[in-house]
């Protein structure tokens, strides 16, 4: 699973961007400033870092000079200064991408995914048929229900990703989640059930306490 650094000082718009990147599989960590950065790089190991330019103390910029000699991977600057000058700036600092605010969460997520590693294939040995939504896996039927075979779609399409109850329910449902439903805790663990039945089979559904659940490749002894 993607883990995402999120530096905003704006908290109510952290607080948003983290929702809609959550809904969408990805785990993210919330920083107001630079003040304890090194210590969470050093603590925790994220795959894209999403930054502020305007913050209080040492600006965006700056985090981005001590950045590049700590982090790896890719750096996006999300900020409100579209000054061409700071574009230059930030790209010559080492950013991977520059994005201007505001932003559509479907333009977030296309750049985020354009520069995030590719996700773990999914085992050949599945194999959906969206035209009569049939599934198998292997050589065994998995005679899912229409509602636990788009379920599974979803998982197939965020492989390896921890989706929410939300999300899920969301998605596969087709209304806006209410918080109190339990709807796909039932169909979760229906599907599971048909999976596990399976003989040696290469994949599991996972329950990610707190965050929600994940279908992933089953670890070979």
């Amino acid at each position: 699973m993607n883990r995402i650094l999120l530096i905003e000082d704006d908290l109510e718009l952290a607080q948003l961007v983290s929702h809609f990147l959550g809904k969408n599989g990805y785990q993210v960590s919330h920083l107001a400033n630079g003040n304890r950065l090194s210590s969470l790089l050093a603590a925790q190991q994220f795959q894209l870092i999403l930054c502020d330019v305007n913050l209080p103390g040492r600006d965006g910029f700056a985090l981005l000079e001590q950045l590049r000699h700590q982090f790896e991977g890719p750096i996006l600057m999300l900020t409100a200064r579209g000054d061409e000058q700071d574009h230059i700036r930030g790209l010559q600092l080492g950013a991977d991408d520059y994005l201007i605010k505001p932003i559509s969460t479907a333009l977030l997520l296309a750049r985020l995914r354009r520069h995030l590693p590719s996700e773990p294939c999914l085992p050949l040995a599945l194999k959906l048929q969206p035209q009569n939504q049939d599934a198998c896996l292997g050589t065994h039927p998995l005679a899912l229900t229409p509602t636990e075979y788009s379920l599974l779609a979803l998982f197939v399409q965020h492989f390896e990703q921890v989706l929410s109850r939300e999300y899920l329910f969301e998605n596969s449902v087709g209304r806006e989640y209410d918080g109190m439903a339990r709807t796909i805790d039932g169909r979760i663990v229906r599907l599971r059930k048909k999976l596990e039945q399976v003989p040696r089979s290469p994949l599991q559904l996972k329950t990610v306490w707190g965050q929600g659940y994940r279908l992933s490749a089953k670890d070979v002894a």
